[in-house]
Formats: C-alpha cells, structure tokens, sequence
C-alpha cells in the first residue's frame, strides 16, 4: 500500500459524503440494502465488505475533509462512491494510483 490522500470538498446543499470502495457495485448495492437495517443511519450507511479500503464520514455542506489512506500498490483506476442511499449511480470518482 501507498500513502495517499483524498480531499472532499461537498458543495451540495444536503449533507454528502464519499466512499473510497473496490468493487462499485457490490458497495453500491450493499448500501442501498441497508435502508433495512434500523442501525444504518448510526453506521454511517457503511456496509460491511472486504471491498471497502477506505471511507469517511458524513462532510457537512460547504466544508471539507481529508482522507489519509493506503493506497492499493499496484497502479490502476479505483473507483470512489458516495453510500448515502440512492446517490452512489451518480455520485463518484475515481483514484488513480500511478508509480
């Protein structure tokens, strides 16, 4: 693993927040599933996967945050998404991790 960082800047007028994930639609899919779950909200819409490297929590509108993570060693695209529930299909990016 690399160390990396990500900056969120959240310029919606509602709460948002990131999600740094391998596997976008298994997370994707795992958060959506959790509108289920009566405990979702206190886990922050977090779904428990192997595929999840990295995450943050809820960014306030109009501020920001930094995410220190490791980065994956082997360069490629990682995709990032936001797990708030019904916003990961438009709401993403992506990590390039170069040599």
């Amino acid at each position: 693993m690399k160390p990396a960082l990500l900056s969120v800047a959240e310029a919606h007028e509602r709460l948002g927040r990131l999600f740094t994930a391998l596997g976008v639609e298994e997370v994707g899919t795992a958060s959506f599933a959790m509108l289920n779950d009566p405990d979702a909200g206190k886990k922050h819409y977090i779904p428990e996967t192997e595929s999840v490297i990295a995450h943050t929590f809820v960014v306030p509108a109009g501020s920001q945050h930094t995410l220190h993570l490791k980065a994956p060693s082997e360069p490629g695209d990682y995709p990032y998404i936001c797990t708030f529930p019904g916003h990961w299909q438009a709401m993403r990016g992506v990590l390039k991790v170069v040599d």
